[in-house]
């Protein structure tokens, strides 16, 4: 397979971030080598953080943009405003779960992003 040809499914792929679906992200170009004899051996290695919920892996780990945009749902807690970071991220996993079927993810982020 020719390397434009592949590339472009590959990007396909791994367009998203597979925590919150987002295109909104910082990368490193670093190069890798692709061996047209064995594509599927291929993988992107690049740093990538998510300016939307902040997760951080590398381009490989990617997923492919959903067939549906969904809303994300932002709350916090106003009243006390001591959640820690672990607190919403246990939150947000749960209420993923919950809302598993109707294809709905939660993500905790800092206040000060909204």
């Amino acid at each position: 397979m020719e390397y434009s040809e592949f590339y472009k499914k590959y990007e396909k792929e791994h367009a998203c971030c597979p925590r919150c679906h987002s295109r909104d992200y910082n990368i490193t170009l670093v190069g890798y080598i692709y061996d047209p004899e064995h594509p599927e051996n291929y993988k992107d290695g690049n740093s990538v953080r998510c300016h939307t919920c902040g997760w951080r892996g590398i381009k490989h780990d990617m997923v492919p943009e959903p067939e549906k945009m969904y809303w994300t749902l932002v709350c916090t807690n106003y009243k006390e405003n001591t959640m820690t970071k672990e607190e919403a991220s246990n939150l947000a996993d749960r209420l993923t779960e919950l809302c598993k079927d109707e294809k709905v993810y939660f993500y905790a982020v800092k206040k000060e992003n909204y």
